[in-house]
């Protein structure tokens, strides 16, 4: 079965002082989040342990459903999305792998956003700090004959040399 395969897991939630057995789905959840309705029965909570290694969390959270007292309880085996509030399988610990959630089309969005520019990607992006250089006429010749070599021995388009990311990395 796949990570992102919908399944059914039962989860017990204590209300007050009777328990109460609820059996949840990924759609079910889904559904119950997605509800437009002022009284808040279901959302996504925040993941709250303090060391966070996946940038997936700055796009998921646990769903939970509102108690009488009006606490939040979090529905054990399940991450959902904060945006569009799609619902997935998730086991909390050891196990518990965040690598299908970062393949979720907010996560992409989420990751590729300007503000969000923190985490082990830092050592890839162009400090502040840097120091600019000039490249001698040898070295420049250098550099522009291995790209000429690279856009036509890999079929690129020739406009590819005047690509903004391009430009920015050299």
């Amino acid at each position: 079965m796949s990570s992102t395969d919908k399944f059914t897991l039962n989860t017990t939630i204590s209300l007050s002082n009777s328990n109460s057995t609820q059996h949840y789905s990924t759609s079910l959840i889904e559904n119950l989040l997605k509800q437009k309705d002022d009284s808040k029965q279901f959302i996504v909570i925040k993941n709250d342990q303090n060391n966070l290694s996946s940038p997936a969390w700055s796009t998921f959270g646990f769903p939970a459903k509102r108690l009488e007292d009006g606490s939040y309880h979090r529905i054990v085996g399940f991450t959902s999305c904060f945006e569009c509030k799609d619902t997935y399988s998730y086991q909390s610990g050891d196990s518990g792998s965040t690598k299908h959630l970062l393949k979720h089309v907010c996560s992409k969005r989420s990751l590729l956003s300007e503000d969000n520019r923190e985490g082990p990607m830092n050592k890839f992006i162009k400090s502040k700090n840097s120091t600019t250089f000039k490249l001698t006429a040898q070295d420049y010749t250098k550099i522009r004959d291995q790209l000429t070599k690279w856009v036509y021995s890999s079929i690129r388009p020739f406009n590819l040399v005047s690509d903004k990311g391009l430009k920015t990395t050299l």
